[in-house]
Order: C-alpha cells, then sequence, then structure tokens
C-alpha cells in the first residue's frame, strides 16, 4: 500500500516537475483556493448555531433592540423585520447586557424570554413549578455576567385574598457572589438584575419589590433615581455658577487692564 501511494506522489511530482513556472503557479493558486474553502466550511460547520431572542416585534422594537445588539457588539441575524436570532452562546448574557439597558421589549412575557414552557395561573402547583424554572433561568443569565460567580433567586409568591378584587403582588430577593478580582456591581449591572427578575416574573412583580443583596447580606439596591437626579441637577448648577463667575472676573479683569491702558 505504502508502495502503490509512493508510485502515485512520485508519479504527480514527476508531472509538476515538467510543468512551465506559470502552470505551477497556477495550479498552486488553484491548491490553495480549495484548501482554503475547506477551512472555511469546517469552521462554519463548527459555529453555534443560532437561536431565537425575540419574535413579532413591531418596527420600533426591531430597530431598537438590533441596534442596541450593534452598540454592544453581538452578532445577530435578523428575520423578516420582526425577529433576531443570536448565537446560542451569546442568548444568556444578551439578555442580561439588554436588561442593564432597559432595552427589553416590553410585550414579551418572561416564560417566553427565558424560553419556559407557559403554564396556567390557575394551578398554584403548577405556579410554583413555574416560578422554580424561571427562578433557574434568571438565576443562569445574572451568573453569566463574568464580575458574578454565583447568584440565588427566591421569588415569594402572595396568596390572593378573597377581601379585594386585586392580586396580591410578589416578592423576591436576589443574592449575589462576587468573582475575584471584583469588589462591587456598577449601578447599571444592579438595575439590570433588578429588571431581569421583575420582567421573568412579569406584572405582580414591581422592580421596587427585587431586593438585591451582596454575599454579606448588605442591600446594594436601594438607591434612589430621584434623588440621584436631582444631585445631578445640582452638579450642573453649581459648575454653571462657578464658570459664570470666571467669566465675570475675567471680564473685570479686562476692563482693568483696558483702563490701565488709557
Amino acid at each position: 500500500m505504502d508502495t502503490f501511494l509512493s508510485r502515485i506522489i512520485s508519479g504527480i511530482k514527476g508531472i509538476f516537475d515538467k510543468l512551465d513556472k506559470t502552470k505551477r503557479i497556477i495550479i498552486g493558486v488553484i491548491a490553495f483556493a480549495v484548501l482554503l474553502s475547506f477551512a472555511i466550511l469546517i469552521s462554519v460547520s463548527r459555529d453555534e448555531p443560532n437561536v431565537l431572542l425575540f419574535s413579532e416585534l413591531n418596527s420600533n422594537e426591531f430597530g431598537s433592540v438590533t441596534k442596541k445588539l450593534e452598540e454592544l457588539g453581538y452578532y445577530y441575524k435578523a428575520s423578516g423585520g420582526a425577529a433576531v436570532f443570536v448565537r446560542s452562546g451569546d442568548r444568556e448574557i444578551i439578555l442580561t447586557k439588554l436588561a442593564q439597558e432597559d432595552s427589553i421589549p416590553k410585550g414579551i412575557p418572561g416564560w417566553k424570554l427565558f424560553d419556559v414552557s407557559k403554564w396556567t395561573d390557575t394551578d398554584r402547583e403548577l405556579s410554583i413549578k413555574h416560578m422554580r424554572a424561571l427562578r433557574d433561568e434568571v438565576k443562569r443569565h445574572i451568573e453569566s455576567l463574568k464580575n458574578i460567580d454565583k447568584a440565588s433567586v427566591d421569588i415569594a409568591i402572595s396568596e390572593d385574598t378573597i377581601y379585594t378584587d386585586k392580586n396580591a403582588p410578589y416578592t423576591a430577593a436576589v443574592t449575589v457572589h462576587l468573582a475575584d478580582g471584583y469588589d462591587k456591581l456598577s449601578k447599571k449591572e444592579i438595575k439590570g438584575i433588578v429588571q431581569l427578575v421583575s420582567r421573568a416574573v412579569g406584572n405582580r412583580l414591581k422592580p421596587e419589590d427585587v431586593v438585591v443583596t451582596d454575599e454579606y447580606g448588605k442591600i446594594i439596591s436601594d438607591f434612589n433615581d430621584e434623588v440621584d437626579a436631582a444631585n445631578t441637577e445640582l452638579v450642573v448648577l453649581e459648575n454653571r455658577k462657578k464658570m459664570e463667575e470666571q467669566m465675570r472676573v475675567k471680564m473685570l479683569k479686562d476692563i482693568n487692564e483696558g483702563l490701565q491702558v488709557i
């Protein structure tokens, strides 16, 4: 067998040696193109398959989501102007990042967001199983952040009462353990966790009813956006006053220098 292969190789080499330089170059280019095509084909076949991120989006939602994905630098594939597909390995972190940016389309229910079967709300046992499934999915998404080592998510399902026609609100508690080398989460990351949990459960879990704590039990989600906005506005006003005062002093200085020249 080895002798047979050796003869074939020797024969090909003999034919190749008899060719002129131009023909050798042409054959070399063709061989390189064939090898490159095989390499690309193998690479594409090894790529992760695309999975559905969102479907049935309206034009505004579709434009907003695709623009945000481009800003974040994630690959996506659009379909029909209403559906968006992403790589399967990216879906968890993409949803988490979109939650941080408050860019998850409003009309998508939690069970659809987190790829959990829809169960009826009338059967309490199924509702509890549903919540557990959602909780585990949200936990995986939170842990997709590189600065979080592990997380725990607890969702408390309140009992409805016959004395009111309103559904009792749910509450949730999230505990995050930071990865080595990280000492805190940014406000955007904490808000993203809150949004992710509240969106998973739906209307009965408001963002203000989601508490996030660190591994030491310290609440890290108790910031007030209105106070922060007021403080930011105050800083802007103070900086403006400083600039106006600097301009006034400069103007007086220029006037005094002009009078001295006269």
